[in-house]
């Protein structure tokens, strides 16, 4: 069938008008819920196998259609609670394409001019370890430094830490945030517990706060359930110094000065703690607010700290009804503040 462009353009204003009549008021209709797209089915003489996207945004998963072994085709796994975005998608080309490395390459030229040559994993594997054992009997292991890359990389996370240690604790380090959300689970775990909410329960919230973040672009697939809240009446206040996508479907955009995101938390931290803005029963019963902390130290109070052969890694609070040091589940009256002399 052939169109011309006149007539595309007619069909397109008739579409228009009828989304417009139909009332599409919603941030993102089409990223509605997908519960009821049924799975691919196999064309004539294709397989289908489950996978997933390796690269650790989502994990999206995928279901891989392979005609006479090789895939043709990636499609949605109608069972996983995410749907990918192109990025995903694009692995195909990742996989298919001609300048990727699927074999060991030894340099043969000078470093930069490009010539390489193909050697077996044998010969690749006696080489570095050979280099590697050079090394460490001249210059002791902790010459060694062991960084894995993305998370595209062979030696993440513990195989790396295991390896060096074999070796003879060689160094490791690594990057939190390459290619990932290592650097904001590091933090946010640290003040807020680990993940202990499910990204289909943003519908719920009342207000949800972006801070130094792009969901609209970045975390597509998550970026569903958020359009879900704000159709659901959700509030949305980001914290960028740039005006993104994001803050476009805000409702409110904070544009700080770079690099002044600790002065705005702080700032924030003293506001809701002088104006008692906190919830107090929930600051009870699940923080570490209450626990006391030495005023010389800085550091928060053990068993052992006041107690002879106490528990080294148990908390303290003050309890009010014994007047005194006790631990958090054992204390009736928790004081959320004061100063209390632990010596007398």
């Amino acid at each position: 069938m052939q169109i011309t462009r006149r007539q595309f353009l007619a069909t397109s204003v008739v579409i228009g008008g009828a989304m417009a009549v139909g009332g599409w008021k919603t941030v993102l209709h089409g990223l509605g819920p997908a519960s009821d797209v049924p799975a691919a089915a196999p064309a004539a003489g294709e397989q289908i196998f489950r996978s997933a996207n390796n690269p650790e945004c989502n994990h999206c998963a995928f279901q891989v259609h392979v005609r006479n072994g090789k895939v043709v085709r990636l499609s949605s796994d109608p069972n996983f609670y995410l749907k990918p975005c192109l990025r995903g998608y694009s692995r195909l080309q990742l996989t298919y394409h001609p300048d990727r490395i699927k074999y060991p390459m030894k340099r043969v030229g000078e470093r930069g001019g490009g010539k390489w040559q193909r050697i077996s994993w044998d010969e690749a594997l006696d080489t570095i370890a050979q280099k590697l054992a050079e090394i460490r009997d001249t210059y002791g292991p902790e010459a060694v430094l062991f960084q894995g890359g993305a998370v595209l990389s062979v030696m993440p996370g513990a195989i790396r830490g295991r390896f060096a240690n074999a070796f003879g604790k060689g160094l490791t380090t690594g990057t939190l945030g390459n290619l990932c959300c290592g650097a904001q689970a590091e933090a946010s775990s640290a003040i807020l517990g680990y993940r202990a909410n499910w990204i289909e329960n943003i519908g719920d919230s009342k207000l949800m706060i972006v801070w130094g973040h792009n969901p609209a672009v970045t975390y597509i697939p998550h970026w569903r359930y958020i359009a879900e809240g704000i159709d659901n009446g959700m509030k949305v206040i980001t914290i960028d110094p740039r005006y993104s996508e994001t803050a476009a479907k805000s409702d409110v955009w904070l544009s700080i000065e770079p690099g002044t995101d600790v002065v705005l938390a702080l700032g924030m931290i003293k506001v809701i703690l002088d104006e008692k803005l906190y919830d107090e029963a929930f600051i009870m019963k699940r923080t570490n607010l209450p626990f006391l902390v030495n005023t010389k130290t800085g550091k928060l109070v053990r068993e052992s700290d006041v107690k002879s052969g106490g528990d080294q890694k148990a908390f303290q609070v003050w309890d009010k009804a014994t007047n005194g040091p006790a631990k958090p589940d054992a204390a009736t009256q928790p004081v959320l503040e004061g100063t209390f002399d632990l010596a007398g």
